[in-house]
């Protein structure tokens, strides 16, 4: 990834390719075992997840 790569513009493109994301409420993004903010910043080595939306009862 680029020098600037955030979480920002990660989720972005994502969206573009995955259009059914922007239909969740809400997803969240963790960058090596850690929920990311959207200004953080990617790495080229750094393990990103993709977490759906859950609940429980």
């Amino acid at each position: 990834m680029a020098n600037d790569a955030t979480v920002y513009n990660l989720k972005y493109l994502l969206e573009q390719e995955y259009p059914r994301l922007k239909q969740l409420a809400s997803y969240m993004v963790a960058v090596n075992n850690e929920y990311a903010l959207p200004g953080d910043n990617l790495h080229e080595r750094d393990e990103i997840a993709i977490i759906p939306p859950v609940s429980g009862g």
